[in-house]
């Protein structure tokens, strides 16, 4: 897939810290994305705050039209899988109970090029920032679906 989507949440009651430190003080929804000739309207919110995100100190952006996380998820949220992971960052804590929408949503090449354009704090254009896949550890994994 070209884009995955993750929206974090702790779990309440936990500091962040705390929350990255604990087994499934996280928990991650996931989506995919595949190619589409049509932009995905979802994804504008987002995309208005790249040039901003790109020139702040912090790298970080206020979303000043709030709306809706459930308009980033696939229509079909009953069909996911579902494990305990990491997190895909250094340093990549046990801490995460990861749900992965089985529904991929659509990102067109356009939207696709603004999101690359996002740096990485010193100039240079987020790429390549995937994780190799890691050893399973016996993990198992579960879907809601036949």
């Amino acid at each position: 897939y070209p884009l995955e989507l993750h929206i974090v949440h702790s779990k309440e009651g936990l500091t962040p810290e705390d929350a990255y430190s604990r087994t499934q003080g996280l928990a991650v929804l996931a989506a995919m994305f595949t190619l589409s000739p049509n932009d995905n309207p979802a994804l504008d919110h987002v995309l208005d705050t790249i040039n901003v995100i790109n020139h702040t100190p912090n790298h970080m952006a206020q979303v000043f039209h709030p709306y809706a996380l459930a308009s980033l998820l696939p229509d079909d949220v009953r069909r996911f899988y579902r494990y305990d992971g990491s997190l895909t960052t250094p340093v990549c804590n046990e801490a995460a109970i990861w749900t992965v929408f089985a529904q991929p949503l659509h990102v067109s090449k356009a939207q696709l090029e603004k999101l690359r354009s996002l740096d990485d704090g010193h100039g240079r254009r987020l790429q390549n920032n995937y994780r190799n896949p890691q050893p399973l550890n016996g993990r198992k994994v579960y879907r809601s679906f036949l």
